[in-house]
């Protein structure tokens, strides 16, 4: 009688392949119980946009501190949530720490505070991963997805839910009521999946920042934003561009 004997390559494969087929089983078994959720969409009216704008950049006239010029908002349709590429061919740069891909890329000041929170709930995962992952140099898509599970917990913080998330109809540097969509999701999750389908490529898009800002207002509600604000009258975001104490 012959004994198979498995290498732990071999083990490794054979016990991976039993977990997804459990777990294929697990949701196939309980896709009947459970219902798909109903999510919510909507249009963004003008009257909301014209709140939206003034909550984030104040007044457009040049009285007191909530004057944001037509540059600084300019920055904030200017900077998406796009990741540093490698360099290693770059001699300037030293060369431990030239091939990391996990940093979010700034283009210009101002939405700093913002690429500040995201980058953190990114350092989250990699610290403390929700799927098995041992390389820190980590390719796009899984960066991607951290990124949006980032995104939605600090969404998901803000709201008492649903998570409302502003998507675009079409990619376009112009954001206006008629281009703009709330989709009302009723679970952290369920924002993932929608964000994965609809919301990725916008984020990554120079206005990427302004809708991440706009889906926080409206997941928070524009007037319970106001409620936290030391000022109501203020706006979120300062001169130069710079993230407001409030935000």
């Amino acid at each position: 009688m012959s004994t198979l004997v498995l290498s732990k390559e071999q083990l490794r494969q054979a016990r991976l392949k039993k977990l997804c087929d459990d777990t294929q089983m697990d949701l196939q078994s309980s896709s009947a119980e459970i219902a798909t959720p109903v999510l919510s969409e909507r249009e963004v009216s003008v009257g909301e946009f014209n709140e939206l704008q003034l909550l984030m950049f104040g007044s457009r006239d040049n009285t007191g501190s909530t004057y944001v010029s037509d540059q600084d908002i300019q920055r904030w349709h200017d900077q998406g949530f796009q990741f540093c590429t490698p360099t290693q061919n770059n001699a300037s740069l030293d060369p431990a720490t030239s091939y990391i891909t996990f940093g979010l890329k700034q283009n210009k000041g101002g939405p700093c505070g913002i690429l500040a929170a995201v980058q953190a709930e990114i350092f989250r995962e990699l610290c403390f991963p929700s799927t098995d992952v041992t390389d820190i140099n980590l390719k796009v898509p899984d960066l991607d997805l951290f990124l949006l599970r980032g995104i939605v917990r600090i969404l998901e913080r803000a709201s008492s839910l649903p998570i409302n998330l502003v998507i675009p109809v079409e990619l376009s540097s112009e954001l206006s009521p008629s281009s703009l969509r709330v989709i009302s999701c009723p679970s952290a999750s369920e924002a993932v999946a929608v964000s994965l389908r609809r919301l990725l490529p916008h984020l990554k898009s120079p206005t990427g920042c302004v809708l991440f800002l706009m889906s926080l207002i409206l997941s928070r509600g524009i007037e319970q934003c106001k409620r936290d604000m030391d000022d109501p009258h203020n706006s979120l975001i300062g001169q130069f561009g710079h993230c407001n104490q409030d935000l």
